[in-house]
């Protein structure tokens, strides 16, 4: 299936535009003009255009308009004739049902290039040379389309290499709910896995177009990341109306629930140490990317916990990289806050932003960990957003029975107004180090030896183990905006 097109507003550098099409592996971006007014198109041979200086311009000092389209249910001998009159090498898909929207890139959902038509012999083929790495080959007879197809069903033939039938995937049971869908355990090919069902595909129109760039987004940066502290990505299910995310299954839950369950305890304090380094190493991980990735949400509702409790970053809905964060900040509909008790003060304003807005929620998720309270717990979010955008609000000091000077002092330096000021990951995970040492590699996870020695399993155990801090928060609802929320009320195998 044909991934919906990219857009971008015609006020961004033809720079920036060149790193959304580089993150998004895009050969071509739809360019927003504005309520009510045609989109345009923008391609990288539209660069060439301004030769040496294409730099210095702007996507809509480039664009195509007006675009030529067909309608989802044209033949693709039309697209072939439309390509020939035109003379163009690609054809955009509308579908006749947005064409009313006061959005005019709604309408648009795909695209058809010139290689389409050729490998149907609709028009002629040109020689050239493969792309570097690309064999070239034509795809099986089986997978080409037919001269009486439909746009529509050849734009469905296509499948990315990491899509996924959803009848490969059986699902076992409902691990949690929330306003982005729902999340389920269950079995592919034979491996326990987590399936992330999406709701807002079925909303309004804006909704819809919302949900699918931010689940294409959340492919396009999972797809790119492999770190044992980063939930691991299978592949998706595209076909609607059962679109999913597949990943890995972490059958602990969450890091929220782990912290704040009902049973009254909290893991040991080497143990929680050991756990945020598991962090900071999967944010290292985000931040050394290249293009460098901002998860924009970090909080301890989206970290797993595995069964040996290794910590997984998860939930990449509204991450950005770093280029496109700068081009994304003045568009406040794509610019959601997050979590308000976890976000940013230059966040919260609505300010250009960097990699150190995820250092700064490190810091509270750090203070979370080590308090084993909720930040800023029974405060409104209108006033949490106020007081920390001006800064006027800060989290509690940790008392020194709580946590050493060098950890109270980490967690000051993560939430320091000044995001110059904050320390980099690779700051934050020396200090975690010094101050709990990774043991020798041995057979057996650290942190599960850690576990075992304190008597408890955290799967339902006692609260009176050894190391153990008792007076946690008292229990509350699960936070259903998790991807994982209630994963830990299941059973929770060891």
């Amino acid at each position: 299936m044909s991934q919906p097109l990219r857009v971008v507003s015609a006020d961004i550098s033809l720079p920036e535009a060149l790193t959304v099409m580089t993150e998004m592996g895009s050969s071509c971006l739809l360019v927003d003009n504005g309520p009510a007014r045609e989109p345009g198109l923008v391609t990288r041979r539209d660069f060439l255009a301004k030769g040496s200086a294409w730099r210095a311009f702007a996507v809509g000092d480039v664009q195509s308009r007006p675009i030529a389209a067909a309608a989802r249910d044209d033949p693709i001998a039309a697209v072939a004739s439309l390509m020939s009159s035109s003379k163009v090498k690609r054809v955009l898909v509308r579908d006749p049902l947005l064409a009313g929207h006061e959005d005019k890139t709604l309408q648009y959902v795909g695209e058809v290039t010139e290689d389409t038509v050729v490998g149907l012999a609709l028009l002629p083929s040109r020689p050239r040379e493969a792309p570097a790495g690309r064999e070239g080959l034509p795809p099986p007879p089986s997978a080409r389309p037919r001269k009486q197809d439909t746009v529509s069903r050849v734009l469905e033939g296509r499948a990315d290499p990491w899509e996924i039938p959803f009848s490969e995937v059986s699902l076992i049971s409902r691990i949690g709910q929330g306003s982005f869908g729902e999340v389920w355990h269950g079995r592919w090919r034979g491996t326990d896995v987590a399936v992330k069902r999406l709701w807002g595909l079925q909303g309004s129109l804006e909704e819809a177009a919302s949900a699918a760039r931010d689940f294409h987004r959340e492919i396009s940066l999972l797809a790119r990341i492999r770190h044992p502290n980063v939930v691991m990505f299978l592949g998706a299910c595209c076909a609607g109306p059962d679109v999913a995310l597949v990943m890995e299954y972490c059958p602990r839950g969450t890091l929220h629930r782990l912290l704040h369950r009902s049973a009254g305890a909290v893991p040991p304090l080497p143990m929680r140490l050991r756990m945020a380094a598991h962090v900071a190493r999967g944010m290292l991980a985000l931040h050394s990317a290249s293009p460098r990735i901002i998860h924009r949400d970090l909080k301890t509702a989206n970290l797993l916990v595995g069964a040996s409790f290794d910590v997984k970053v998860c939930d990449f809905g509204l991450s950005r990289t770093m280029e496109h964060a700068a081009a994304s900040c003045s568009n406040r509909s794509q610019s959601a806050f997050g979590t308000v008790e976890y976000a940013a003060p230059e966040v919260l304003r609505g300010e250009p932003y960097s990699e150190k807005c995820d250092v700064w929620s490190f810091g509270v998720v750090l203070w979370e960990m080590l308090s084993a309270q909720r930040p800023f717990q029974g405060m409104h979010s209108v006033s949490i957003i106020a007081g920390v955008s001006l800064g006027r609000l800060s989290l509690p000091p940790l008392p020194e029975d709580v946590a050493s000077g060098a950890l109270r002092d980490l967690v000051e330096r993560c939430c320091q107004q000044e995001a110059a000021a904050r320390p980099s990951f690779v700051e934050i995970l020396t200090l975690l180090e010094e101050e709990h040492p990774r043991p020798k590699a041995s057979g057996r996870s650290d942190i599960s030896k850690a576990a075992a020695a304190s008597g408890d399993r955290w799967g339902g155990a006692a609260a009176g183990g050894a190391g153990v801090v008792t007076g946690a928060a008292p229990a509350q609802a699960p936070d259903l905006d998790s991807p994982f929320a209630s994963m830990a009320e299941r059973g929770e195998p060891s």
